[in-house]
């Protein structure tokens, strides 16, 4: 297969980002965070790939407009301006909804499209954020997993001048990293931070260490924090799953807690109107579900739970079919035939129900 531009996400980042495409027109990240599993080249490859524009133009005529992320922002872009020409094309052609996740001051640059964009379309910019300057000796801490980023001070300004401009913002707290970054005075301050600097949700994810991704932050945690490397590994261990379950929802539940108490939305909601018509039902059902099992462990279920309303989510996402329509004629039954759990079956059935009311 050749060079591509645009990666497809099935299923779609939902409950988190909610996006369905990432637009990536270089090879490599120059960040080199320790704690990322996504790396596919080292920093000194970091490459524009071969007629980036050309392949973008044909790759995207082809898809159904939804959530996408162009990026990220790197050094290279401030020559290139790859990413700002995509947008261009975005605003003045194809009318994708945009969420970005981004670290560098770079994106202020393109402030204009942004707001061209927000004028006729939906955008978000999440700012990634693990520290906040009210917690200096935590922010130190987080600095070590990914050196020569913008401090956190620089983030959080970067967030106060996208909401002054009315563009919808707010914290990507991703990851949490046990033990290093997962205080409750730096949860708390991250919170306050994203408040005053005028944005409107905090979302958060949890430390990922898939093989052999975890080599990098292995090494870094040894030399920075020996003391807590078979801490962390031990949270990790396939046997012990009901630990690292508790772990998360303690966590979950904090974070419930400080967002209720700055004011802040716990997720993003996810855009709609982008979606045919006959489709927004399903797309509308499929972000309760997708929620539900982002919030699972905080509300006291299993992992088994919440990745069963994960699949659920994802399978309603895809259907071909109004969903809705379907329960009008057939009800429960007709859910049962469709293979959804048993145990799943209630509780589908009476999102169906209120979504009916709202006429959706």
């Amino acid at each position: 297969m050749g060079t591509k531009i645009i990666q497809i996400h099935d299923p779609v980042d939902g409950g988190w980002s909610w996006k369905k495409y990432s637009i990536l027109p270089y090879s490599g990240c120059q960040y080199n965070c320790a704690y990322c599993y996504n790396l596919n080249f080292p920093s000194e490859t970091i490459q524009t790939k071969s007629q980036a524009l050309k392949l973008f133009n044909q790759e995207i005529s082809k898809l159904s407009p939804d959530v996408t992320s162009v990026g990220d922002y790197q050094s290279i872009e401030e020559k290139e301006k790859l990413i700002r020409k995509i947008f261009e094309a975005i605003n003045s052609k194809y009318k994708f909804p945009i969420h970005l996740v981004e670290k560098s001051p770079l994106v202020l640059r393109d402030l204009d499209i942004f707001r061209a964009i927000n004028s006729h379309c939906w955008i978000a910019i999440s700012l990634s954020v693990l520290s906040s300057p009210l917690q200096t000796g935590i922010d130190s801490r987080v600095s070590v997993y990914e050196p020569g980023l913008a401090a956190s001070v620089e983030r959080f300004k970067i967030m106060e001048i996208l909401a002054n401009q009315e563009i919808l913002t707010g914290g990507y707290l991703m990851p949490i990293i046990p033990y290093v970054n997962d205080l409750d005075s730096n949860l708390e301050a991250i919170a306050r931070s994203v408040r005053e600097a005028g944005g409107s949700y905090l979302i958060w994810g949890f430390l990922e260490l898939p093989q052999p991704f975890d080599f990098d932050f292995l090494n870094v945690t040894k030399r920075n924090f020996p003391n807590l490397v078979d801490k962390i590994y031990r949270l990790y261990k396939s046997e012990n799953m009901e630990e690292y379950s508790n772990y998360r929802g303690n966590v979950d539940r904090k974070m419930i807690e400080v967002c209720e108490s700055y004011e802040l939305s716990t997720y993003l909601p996810r855009p709609l109107s982008h979606f045919p018509k006959n489709q927004q039902a399903n797309k509308k059902l499929a972000e309760i579900f997708f929620l539900k099992s982002r919030f699972a462990l905080a509300d006291g279920k299993t992992l088994s739970e919440e990745e069963a309303y994960w699949n659920l989510a994802s399978y309603i996402d895809q259907l071909d079919y109004n969903l809705l329509d379907k329960y009008k004629v057939e009800g429960k039954s007709g859910l049962k035939g469709m293979g959804v759990e048993i145990s799943l079956v209630d509780e589908l059935s009476k999102e169906i129900e209120l979504l009916l009311e709202k006429k959706l």
